[in-house]
């Protein structure tokens, strides 16, 4: 999870833009030239270049109304901060050729760590989001010691093979389900050792790195939006089916978590149609249901 790379989005007048790629990401991608918002602006222009993979200092001041001498300073520092690379000319109409600009892919890494009730893994991004490594273990409802054993098989040998320099990791997000003490079908005994657990501390002696926590469901939903460059749908709910079922809703590109911060929970909503009292969606739409109708089934 790259959090430095996103920028917050600035207010919205009532202006009506077509619903193009650009006109849409040209709404959360405003520069502002005011004094001392210089991390802000950098922020904002190395989410430009992340979304478009490529692109030239002009078409950056075009789509965030900064000025072209304002975009030269902050693409210059993203350079020597090694973030992004010159990647030759663009060679197209008249005039001197622009200069393209890119990501430079070993210059931030992130980790991801999922601790769910059948499974474990780790993956690490390069900052172009693509996977250099990655890692699981099929393990039922997991402890927090079968967590740290884990970490300490895998986490040395994915660094070695993505060609990760440990100083450029920026960060680890631990994606868990809410309530990981909460009942399932088949939940062994001791799995309510995560009662009380300050996740943060018991992984840092592993992952010294800054640490950021989120449910699963949530997780999935804001990368599919900020990660995958294919999937052009600034608005959708995520559905996550796994052991458990959660979801996501992601508005313009950003994650709405509700009044109470449970909008995705739509595996906690009562079903009627079960036929027994306290059955929820979840009962029936997870794979943890599945696997006791197949057992009832023989």
């Amino acid at each position: 999870m790259m959090r430095s790379t996103q920028p917050m989005p600035p207010e919205r007048g009532p202006a009506i833009e077509a619903h193009s790629r650009d006109s849409r990401l040209s709404r959360g991608l405003s520069g502002t030239n005011l004094e001392r918002a210089g991390d802000y602006n950098l922020r904002t222009v190395l989410q430009v270049i992340r979304l478009h993979r490529e692109t030239t200092r002009i078409a950056i001041a075009n789509q965030t109304g900064l000025t072209p001498p304002t975009i030269a300073n902050i693409t210059g520092r993203l350079i020597e901060m090694g973030l992004i690379r010159t990647a030759g000319r663009l060679h197209r109409g008249r005039g001197q050729p622009a200069l393209k600009i890119e990501l430079c892919p070993d210059g931030a890494f992130g980790i991801g760590l999922t601790i769910d009730r059948d499974h474990l893994a780790i993956a690490i991004l390069d900052l172009c989001g693509t996977v250099r490594a990655r890692a699981t273990r099929e393990i039922a409802f997991a402890t927090p010691d079968d967590v740290l054993a884990f970490i300490g098989d895998t986490l040395e040998p994915a660094l070695a093979e993505g060609q990760v320099d440990r100083s450029r990791v920026l960060g680890v997000g631990v994606a868990m389900p809410d309530g990981v003490d909460r009942s399932l079908p088949n939940q062994t005994r001791g799995y309510d050792a995560w009662n009380g657990v300050d996740t943060a501390a018991l992984l840092a002696p592993l992952l010294p790195w800054p640490m950021y926590r989120d449910n699963d469901a949530a997780a999935a939903a804001l990368g599919e939006a900020q990660h995958d460059h294919d999937f052009d749908c600034p608005s959708f709910f995520y559905l996550l089916i796994t052991a458990g079922l959660g979801g996501g809703l992601v508005i313009d590109r950003t994650y709405h978590r509700g009044a109470h911060r449970r909008s995705g929970e739509i595996g906690l909503i009562p079903d009627p149609t079960a036929g027994r009292p306290g059955a929820i969606v979840q009962d029936t739409v997870s794979l943890a249901g599945l696997e006791v109708r197949l057992k009832a089934a023989g």
